[in-house]
């Protein structure tokens, strides 16, 4: 979630609208009243001395323009190939600018590609048809004042207190393709890439239609189109920087004029008119302690009436409400590709239940994706799981404000130290041979179901998944025991009374109310970097590379691993969770050394950031970002059964104590470039793809 807060000036705009700014007034008097007491001399002495407090206030509203202006470079949109079995499932956005590690130029040994991508349109109707084959183009926004971002399925319009970034339709892979993709929000008059016309395949976007069944229909329609909208929360608090910076460089005006008054002035001035002065400059710093005052009484106001401006936004699989302290958004359907589609789009959506229509074609018509509804798969579980069985799975979006980020731990049912628990439940995912590629998903512990929903319809499948040994480590994993999983959330602390109490500082306050962090996996590493704090190091796991149903992201999983109600023993239809290793021998340097090991990874946590962000192809930060990582992009072998995701794995991997020997399961392997869409130069057919883990204040 891109995350950010940009901290605003209040004072010295109200100072300035209602005296004139601090350096005009100031000027004023040194000019008038004091040019008349003393010399040239001491006037352009004391003009030099308020020059560094008054820098400070224009560099900081020089900053806060700046600041307002969006972060945009126009890039290439790339991909796995739309007949790879083992895809990489999700888009990335690729810089014009490539930066390269260690590499070998050249197809050698099993590795993963990226391809350029391509617009596949041509069945529909309107300015969408005209751009059948063109490549795809693709922007990075970073958008400031803003606390969550969020994308709904079946929307065209906001719900209400949210502002649309952009809308557009719901693409995704061709469903009988063999490459698993995600659903991705296609903007609604997409612009193309010069010189990009000629069909040259590589990733491939198709319109989704609805397809009923699992999925209600109405208000949805069997063969219509889905749309889709980005949009902001609108839950900013405008706060004071500028002052900040000028009490921490020059002190405050009040206590700098003070000091002039009974310092300098002094010594050339008598008592009477350093008196007389004292009470000319009394009117302008009473403006600024008012002004002071006024900017505590708000932020008290908005934080009254915000309840702190850092939110977070998760979808509670399985339920229909929201946990006591969260706010609903929507309650919904959870709908997903079908579970026997190669080319499934592998992540599930919460669907609206009122959904909105852009331009559309009805019926099942030439090639497309679909979405269906969803079906708890638990028939060889036992318990209230055993009960819900065959029943159709409802969602809510939920909000819950003054949180600053959340998190999905798997393998616990319990929170971590300073996390707060918002629901936990199962570990679910599609069937292991199924050919529809899945992700895992936190399926609430007691879940509820549909109205009528009750018969086997099949569509999206949620299956409970099971622990497999070797290489994932047993103890303290057992051989099919099936896997918890918790959504925490971490406290954004805001207390300005205490502020006010123990230090009577802006600053103090503003460091309190800035406290939004973010939480990232460094994957290849037991340790986090010295900026971060460790939440936990544990083991990679994901799904076997020969599962066609493998989900196909890798998680984090913990050493102290938790249990929920389970049955030992591989029993029924199930999904499963292994250990992970390295594949880099037909590379050099260090990974080559690091083959057919275990793969580590760490959950970091850092403080007073607001937004953390892969960029592939890079190895260092662009502008005003701070690196927390950089690696090498990975994913499975593209001629695989399992989908997989792209993944930074650090440049300089540890492995796990007694993990060297070769046991298959889930595959790390690297990540070339492939030309045809992909534009080269100024990539190069054959080269390895690196990876900066970035993230911004």
């Amino acid at each position: 979630m891109d995350i950010l807060m940009v901290l605003l000036l209040v004072v010295v705009t109200q100072a300035e609208t209602n005296t004139g700014s601090c350096k005009e007034m100031l000027q004023g008097y040194l000019t008038g009243q004091l040019s008349s007491a003393l010399g040239a001399y001491q006037v352009e002495a004391l003009r030099k001395e308020f020059k560094s407090f008054t820098d400070v206030i224009e560099k900081s509203m020089r900053e806060f323009k700046e600041n307002m202006k969006s972060e945009e470079k126009i890039r290439y949109t790339g991909g796995s190939h739309y007949t790879h079995k083992g895809a990489a499932v999700e888009p990335l956005c690729l810089p014009k600018n490539p930066e390269w590690g260690l590499y070998n130029d050249g197809y050698n040994g099993a590795n993963n590609y990226v391809y350029g991508a391509e617009y596949e349109t041509g069945e529909f109707t309107g300015y969408i048809k005209t751009i059948e084959d063109h490549d795809v183009p693709c922007v990075v926004c970073l958008v400031r004042r803003k606390s969550v971002v969020k994308m709904f399925p079946a929307r065209k319009t906001c719900y209400n207190g949210w502002t649309l970034e952009y809308h557009g339709y719901l693409m995704a892979g061709y469903h009988n393709h063999n490459a698993g993709t995600t659903y991705t929000c296609i903007d609604h008059h997409p612009d193309t890439l010069h010189g990009g016309s000629t069909s040259k395949y590589g990733r491939l976007f198709y319109p989704v239609e609805a397809a009923c069944g699992s999925l209600k229909c109405p208000p949805y329609v069997a063969g219509k189109e889905l749309v889709f909208p980005w949009t902001m929360g609108i839950l900013i608090l405008v706060l004071l920087f500028a002052a900040t910076q000028a009490e921490t460089n020059a002190g405050s005006c009040k206590d700098m004029l003070q000091g002039y008054l009974t310092g300098q002035l002094s010594s050339a001035l008598g008592a009477y008119k350093v008196e007389a002065l004292r009470r000319e400059f009394k009117s302008f710093t009473g403006v600024i302690e008012k002004s002071i005052k006024e900017f505590k009484e708000n932020v008290k106001s908005e934080l009254k009436t915000h309840t702190s401006n850092s939110s977070v936004v998760y979808t509670r699989w399985g339920k229909k409400t929201c946990p006591s302290n969260a706010e609903l958004v929507h309650s919904g359907f959870t709908g997903g590709s079908y579970h026997n589609h190669k080319g499934a789009a592998v992540e599930p959506l919460c669907l609206p239940r009122n959904p909105e229509w852009g331009m559309y074609t009805d019926g099942h018509d030439g090639y497309r994706n679909y979405i269906h509804g969803a079906e708890y798969e638990s028939g060889s579980f036992r318990g209230y799981m055993k009960k819900v069985h065959n029943n159709d799975v409802p969602c809510a979006v939920c909000l819950v404000r003054q949180r600053s980020v959340i998190n999905m731990f798997p393998a616990r049912k319990t929170c971590y130290k300073g996390w707060t628990l918002e629901y936990h439940g199962y570990l679910m995912a599609g069937y292991y041979d199924h050919p529809a590629g899945t992700t895992y998903t936190c399926v609430d512990s007691r879940p509820d179901t549909l109205a009528g929903g009750s018969v086997g319809k099949d569509g999206k499948l949620f299956y409970m998944v099971e622990a497999t040994c070797n290489p994932l480590k047993c103890p303290p994993y057992v051989e099919g025991r099936e896997l918890t999983m918790t959504i925490l959330v971490l406290l954004f602390l805001v207390s300005v009374t205490q502020a006010e109490t123990n230090t009577g500082s802006c600053k103090d306050m503003l460091q309190d109310i800035s406290n939004s962090s973010v939480v990232y996996t460094r994957w290849g590493k037991k340790t986090c970097p010295s900026n971060a704090e460790l939440v936990h190091s544990g083991f990679t796991g994901g799904s076997f590379y020969t599962h066609n149903g493998a989900a196909v992201e890798p998680l984090c999983l913990p050493r102290n691993r938790e249990w929920g109600l389970y049955s030992d023993g591989h029993d029924g239809p199930k999904n499963y969770i292994h250990g992970a290793e390295y594949e880099t021998n037909s590379f050099k340097g260090y990974m080559k050394t690091v083959h057919d090991h275990d793969v580590t990874c760490v959950v970091c946590l850092v403080r007073q950031r607001s937004v953390v962000q892969l960029f592939p192809a890079r190895k260092t930060c662009y502008k005003g970002w701070t690196l927390e990582y950089h690696g090498y992009l990975m994913a499975g072998y593209y001629g695989h059964d399992a989908g997989t995701t792209f993944t930074c794995v650090e440049s300089h991997p540890d492995t796990l104590h007694g993990g060297s020997k070769s046991k298959r399961c889930y595959l790390l392997y690297l990540v070339e470039a492939t030309c045809g869409s992909l534009k080269c130069p100024p990539y190069v057919e054959g080269r390895e793809i690196v990876c900066a883990v970035c993230s911004k204040k």
